[in-house]
Order: structure tokens, then sequence, then C-alpha cells
């Protein structure tokens, strides 16, 4: 496949299928649910309209399409940032004198989490507490 597919794929297909299909496609339909009007020797008339699904598989591959590649680097991006900030709270939770306290970690990293919720919600954040000194030791 040289390039993607255009959204009237599904109807140019029908548009141009044969009627000896949907003519199949009816009778067998008929002989399924027909047999109930079988033995009442009655005619058995389909009233309500027939939806055919397309089933064909579509490839999907960053080589067809470009807003795929500018979204994984998106993504990229943004999973750096969250990792940066992460590694940042890590960071100052080691040095002396600076916001440690349980809750307020917690909120910091919902904050972070929320803000860059595209992929935040990827990330399970384990927390090393000390709960006498109500502070965070760690982040993994």
């Amino acid at each position: 496949m040289l390039k993607a597919p255009s959204k009237s794929t599904v109807s140019y297909q029908n548009k141009n299928r044969s009627w000896e299909l949907f003519r199949d496609y009816y009778y067998v339909l008929l002989e399924s649910l027909g047999q109930q009007a079988q033995m009442k020797r009655t005619k058995f008339k389909i009233k309500s309209k027939i939806f055919l699904l397309n089933a064909t598989t579509i490839s999907l591959c960053l080589s067809l399409f470009d807003w795929a590649k500018s979204k994984e680097s998106m993504d990229t991006k943004l999973t750096q940032r969250l990792e940066e900030q992460l590694n940042e709270i890590k960071q100052k939770l080691s040095k002396k004198g600076t916001l440690k306290k349980i809750s307020k970690i917690h909120k910091k990293v919902g904050a972070i989490k929320s803000k860059l919720s595209r992929i935040g919600w990827l990330y399970d954040i384990q927390y090393v507490e000390d709960h006498k000194k109500n502070i965070v030791i760690d982040i993994n």
C-alpha cells in the first residue's frame, strides 16, 4: 500500500459490487431466518434494512500516516518532561530544608501527572514514606 485509503472506500466498493452478491446474501438470510415461514407455507419478506459490513483490514504504519510521526514525537517530549520533573522532586528529597511532607509531595506529583495527562496516566508512581515523620523519602 503506497498511500492511505480514502474515506469512501467502503462506499465505492459497495457501489461497484455485483448485484449478485446482494441477491445471494438475501437468500442466505431468507434460508436461515425464514425456516418458520416455510413451515407455515407463507411468504417471508425482510421488511427492515440489511446492513453489510466491510471487514477489510487496513494496516497502519508510520510511513503511511504523517500525523502518527508527530504524535509519537510529542509523546516522547511529554514523557521526557514528566520524567525530568519527577527527577527534580526526587533530587530535592535528598537535600536538607526542602519540602518533604507526604501530602505536599503527593499533591505535587498529582499536579504534574494531570498537567501532562496525555501520558501521565501511564505512570504508577511509588512512594517510600516515613509515616512517623510524615515525610516522603524516595519516589520510584
